[in-house]
Parts: C-alpha cells; structure tokens; sequence
C-alpha cells in the first residue's frame, strides 16, 4: 500500500508511493516536505482538482496497470494529458502520445483519434488520422459530443482535407 494519498475532485482516496510520484512529477516534487497537511489513518493527503474519472486512469498508466487509455473517451482522454502537462509529467505524455501515434485506432476509429489529438495539441497524429478519415463518407459521421473538444475551425480543415483529397483522385 501507498504512503501517501491523492484525494480527488470528487473525493476518492488514492493510496500512492510518494517516492514514485515525486520522481514521476516535478510538481508533486516540490511540494515537499510536506507541512501542516492533512491525514488521514497516518498518511499526507494531497488534494487534487481533478476528478476521479480522470485521475484513476492517470495513476493506472502512471503504476503500469493498464498500457493505453481509450481514446474513444475523448473527455477523459484530453483532461489525463492535460493533467499529465498541469503536474510536468513529461514521461508519461510522451507514453500517451507515442501510443497515439501507433494506435490501431488511427485505423478503426481515426475520427475519434483526429478528435482526441486536436483536442491536445498532437499535430502530427491528427495528420496520421486525418486520411483515415476518407474511408467513412462524410454524409455518414454522425455528430457526436466528442466534437465539442474540438473548434468548428478543426472540423472545416478535416472537411477541406477531404474535399481536396476527393479533387485530386
């Protein structure tokens, strides 16, 4: 078990090792040592913004107990990176963003996967999704909340992309 305890948003205890977290984050790092903060049955608790749903699967990346996030869960997806930039988590963005890049969703689901690297700043896979985009025809994409993440500047260069991909076969 954990020596230390991430509270949540919402408010979840999660029971963590303070020497891998200060390693992993140059944020959580600073912070200590730790005075006049809360316990709880013997350990720290740091309390975090985040909510639950978004810190379980940063901490399940984070401790290896699950090897990539589903990006079809855009919400969840954008707040993990952004979370990951907020505490300086560099090693575990550059996980998330290499697994984006060889994600067999780039071929499934390229539309979330173009949705969930705008939404983040990934240029370079929203490039590798974009053409995968042209196998479902455009009448087709249903209108899903995943939109919201991004700008109806983002979704017009996709429809362009497509548009000028059709005039050139």
């Amino acid at each position: 078990r954990g020596d230390l305890i991430l509270r949540s948003s919402d408010p979840i205890d999660f029971f963590v090792m303070e020497v891998f977290l200060r390693y992993i984050s140059s944020v959580f790092d600073a912070m200590f040592p730790l005075l006049n903060r809360e316990t709880y049955d013997g350990r720290a608790v740091i309390s975090v913004e985040e909510s639950s749903k978004v810190l379980h699967p940063l901490l399940s990346i984070i401790y290896h107990h699950i090897d990539e996030l589903d990006m079809r869960d855009c919400d969840m997806y954008k707040n993990v990176v952004v979370s990951t930039r907020k505490y300086k988590m560099a090693t575990i963005e550059k996980k998330l963003h290499k697994q984006a890049a060889v994600s067999p969703l780039i071929m499934k689901e390229p539309l979330y996967v173009f949705i969930a690297a705008t939404a983040v700043g990934w240029s370079n896979v929203t490039k590798m999704a974009a053409p995968n985009t042209l196998l479902q025809p455009l009448c087709d994409m249903a209108c899903t909340k995943e939109f919201g993440h991004i700008t109806g500047a983002d979704l017009y260069h996709l429809v362009q992309f497509r548009f000028k991909c059709g005039e050139a076969a």
